[in-house]
C-alpha cells in the first residue's frame, strides 16, 4: 500500500501549502525532460504526481486518510495500463511555451485518446473488520456497515439529468481531458469543467448534485474463512469505488483483525488454555469437562498429576486455511488447594512429606 505522504516527504498533517510546495520542489527535481533517458526518474515523476492528485484534493485527502488504498491509493484510477496524467503548472519550472509546444506535436494524437479518458474504473478501497476467535474457528458470517460513494442510479454517473440542454464542454472540446500526450505519457487532468464527462448540462442532477455520486451506507454479511490469520484480506469484487462513464467499480478488500480471546490464546494453529481441576482430581484421577468453540468435550486427567502439566487434545485447535485437518488443543493444568481442607488431612500431608523428604 501506497504512502502519499512519504513519497511528498510530508507529514500526515501537512497543510495545503506544504503539500504544493513539496510537491513541485520533487516534479521539478524528476521532471522527464529534466531526466532523459532516466527512467527511474520517470517513475518516481509518475508516483509523485499520483500523490500530489490525491492529496491536494481535500475530499480525495479525507477518503484516502479513511479507507487507504489497494492499487496505488485514490487517485490511482488516473494512473493505469501506462497512462498518467495529472495538474501541471508549467510555469512553475520555466519552461516558456512548454505545454503550447507539445500541445501542436501530439494533437491528433490527443484526440484519438479522448473518448478514453472519460471512462474510469473506479478505486479499490480498504475497509478493516473485527472479529472473534470462535469466527476463526468456525468460520462464522459476520455483518459489515460502512458508507461509501455509489454510482447515481438517476442520471447513470453522468451528473445531468437528461440530455436536454446536453453541449460540448468549451472547455476541453469534448475530450474530458486537459493537457498533454506524449505517447502513453500524459501530463495534465481531467477537464474540472465538466468534471471529465465531456459534456455540461444546464439540467443537473438533483439526486446527485451534479456530481454523478453520493454517499450510500453499505450492509454485507460477510462469511469468514475458517483459519484465517490477522490481516488476512478478503476480496468483495465490485463492491469499491464507483466507475465513471463505462468504467467498472472497484473491489472491497476486508482486513481482518482477531480480537483477543478472553479464554484462549493461539499459536499458528493451536490453542492453549488453563484448567483447574480439584485436589481430588489430581490425586484420584478422573474425567473433566471443558467448554471449546465446538462444544463441550470431556477430558481425562490421569492420577497423580501435578499443577503445570500440559496435556494435548489432538485435531481441536484451528483449522487450517488452506490444507485439510486442524490444529491441537493444549491445556494447562492448574490444581485448586481448597481453603478448608480439614486439619487432619493437612498433618498427614505434612507427615507425608517429612518422611519423603528424610528418605533422600
Amino acid at each position: 500500500m501506497k504512502d502519499y505522504y512519504e513519497i511528498l516527504g510530508v507529514s500526515r498533517n501537512a497543510t495545503d501549502k506544504e503539500i504544493k510546495s513539496a510537491y513541485k520542489r520533487l516534479a521539478k527535481k524528476y521532471h522527464p525532460d529534466l531526466n532523459p533517458g532516466n527512467k527511474a526518474a520517470e517513475e518516481k515523476f509518475k508516483e509523485i504526481n499520483e500523490a500530489y492528485e490525491v492529496l491536494s484534493d481535500p475530499e480525495k485527502r479525507k477518503r484516502y486518510d479513511m479507507f487507504g488504498d489497494i492499487k496505488g491509493g485514490y487517485g490511482s484510477g488516473q494512473y493505469q495500463g501506462g497512462d498518467f496524467y495529472q495538474d501541471i503548472n508549467f510555469e512553475d519550472f520555466g519552461f516558456s511555451g512548454f505545454q503550447d509546444i507539445f500541445s501542436q506535436i501530439f494533437s491528433q494524437g490527443f484526440s484519438n485518446q479522448s473518448r478514453r479518458m472519460r471512462d474510469e474504473d473506479g478505486q479499490d478501497i480498504n475497509y478493516p473488520v473485527y472479529i472473534t476467535l470462535r469466527d476463526v474457528v468456525l468460520g462464522n458470517n459476520v455483518d459489515v456497515s460502512f458508507e461509501k460513494p455509489v454510482r447515481c442510479e438517476e442520471c447513470r454517473g453522468t451528473g445531468m439529468s437528461g440530455s436536454k440542454g446536453r453541449i460540448t464542454c468549451p472547455d476541453c472540446n469534448g475530450t474530458g481531458f486537459k493537457g498533454i500526450l506524449k505517447g502513453t505519457f500524459r501530463i495534465g487532468s481531467k477537464c474540472r469543467t465538466c468534471n471529465g464527462s465531456g459534456f455540461i448540462s444546464h439540467s443537473t442532477c438533483l439526486r446527485c448534485d451534479g456530481s454523478g455520486f453520493y454517499n450510500k451506507e453499505q450492509k454485507l454479511s460477510i462469511k469468514i474463512p475458517k483459519g484465517v490469520d490477522d490481516n488476512y484480506k478478503i476480496r468483495i469484487a465490485g463492491k469499491g469505488m464507483p466507475g465513471r462513464g463505462s468504467g467498472k467499480d472497484g473491489d472491497l478488500y476486508l482486513e481482518v483483525h482477531i480480537k483477543e480471546d478472553p479464554t484462549y490464546t493461539r499459536k499458528g494453529d493451536d490453542l492453549y488454555r488453563d484448567i483447574y481441576i480439584s485436589l481430588y482430581e489430581a490425586v484420584a484421577g478422573g474425567r473433566v469437562d471443558v467448554d471449546t468453540f465446538d462444544g463441550i468435550i470431556s477430558v481425562k486427567i490421569p492420577e497423580m498429576t501435578s499443577s503445570g502439566t500440559v496435556l494435548r487434545v489432538p485435531q481441536k485447535g484451528v483449522p487450517h486455511l488452506k490444507d485439510s485437518g486442524r490444529g491441537d488443543l493444549y491445556l494447562r493444568i492448574l490444581v485448586e488447594i481448597p481453603k478448608n481442607l480439614p486439619q487432619k488431612i493437612v498433618d498427614l500431608i505434612k507427615d507425608y512429606y517429612k518422611k519423603t523428604t528424610k528418605s533422600f
